[in-house]
């Protein structure tokens, strides 16, 4: 279970803005017209998805398997 301390840790915070902004960017791209240019977007979604995926927070929790 995720403790308080954890949570106010600044890495944590720099997790949850990086979900928050990938969650953003996925429902800009998924509202954008066919026609539309996405790379931005898509580009944008692929750097967030590494960080949110990489980040240093995940190591801190050992797995249960």
């Amino acid at each position: 279970m995720l403790g308080w301390l954890a949570m106010e840790s600044p890495s944590y915070h720099e997790l949850l803005r990086a979900q928050v902004d990938w969650n953003r960017t996925y429902a800009a791209l998924a509202a954008s017209p066919s026609s539309a240019s996405t790379t931005a977007l898509r580009r944008r979604l692929l750097r967030l998805s590494v960080q949110v995926f990489w980040h240093p927070f995940f190591p801190l929790f050992k797995s249960v398997s």
